[in-house]
């Protein structure tokens, strides 16, 4: 637990001032990292207007975040849900608190070994000192969250767990936990995605982590027909989506 504190202490630490650094790394791959702050939905939009938006869809976006602002990070991640991107978090790195809501707005999310994903309640951890901010924000805050998580599919178990927390402490998500739970490929997937898939490709056949560590690992399938015909359905969905996505660039600044 010390490890993972001293990692959201260091990813706070560097980004203090700026927000979230927004890049295309060497595989063309969207990375998102550092703490998020109020202004950068508009650094992302104002990003992918930059040629960047088919990467945004087509490659999985990388995270390695502390978390940051509840509202402005839920701004992004409903933009990625309606996007239908793939998650994942850079390897070696960490998405704690509420950049668990950005890897949940993926319809797909991805988890390796090397990567630490955690949550607790989110709602007045960033307020909990200050007497000014009222006390009904925080509680619509964190309910706008929590219908977040629920709207893409995140069991009701987890969130429960996630609120028993403490806000200095972490809901630690893994392979492993996945297994305890019994969850599997109701976390891998959004539930109305994983439908759609099933419907054009049969059953989705079982995850497991890769055992080679390089940062754009990905959880092996074992039919990768079905990987395949499961990428050709995400792009289906996505070209349904491009006039709601368009239309949410547009109105941005």
């Amino acid at each position: 637990m010390t490890n993972i504190l001293f990692a959201v202490l260091a990813l706070l630490i560097s980004t203090q001032c700026l927000g979230a650094n927004i890049s295309l790394n060497e595989d063309e791959r969207i990375v998102i990292a550092g703490e998020i702050k109020v202004g950068d939905y508009n650094k992302l939009i104002k990003f992918l207007k930059k040629d960047n938006l088919q990467f945004f869809l087509d490659s999985a976006v990388i995270l390695n975040s502390p978390g940051g602002d509840i509202p402005e990070t839920l701004k992004i991640a409903n933009l990625m849900n309606k996007s239908h991107v793939t998650t994942a978090i850079k390897y070696g790195g960490s998405c704690f608190s509420s950049c668990f809501l950005l890897w949940a707005a993926g319809s797909k999310r991805l988890l390796n070994y090397e990567s630490q994903l955690g949550v607790h309640p989110l709602d007045q951890s960033e307020w909990e000192y200050d007497e000014t901010f009222p006390e009904e924000r925080i509680t619509k805050i964190s309910k706008n969250a929590e219908a977040f998580l629920t709207k893409v599919g995140v069991p009701s178990s987890i969130i429960n767990k996630m609120n028993q927390k403490p806000t200095y402490d972490y809901l630690i998500i893994d392979s492993d936990f996945l297994e305890k739970e019994g969850l599997g490929n109701t976390l891998y997937y959004q539930p109305n995605f994983l439908k759609a898939v099933e419907i054009k490709c049969g059953k989705a056949p079982s995850h497991k982590n890769p055992t080679n560590k390089t940062e754009n690992d990905e959880p092996l399938v074992k039919d990768e027909e079905w990987d395949r015909c499961s990428r050709k359905v995400k792009k289906m969905i996505q070209s349904q989506s491009k006039t709601e996505i368009s239309k949410l660039m547009f109105l941005s600044k």
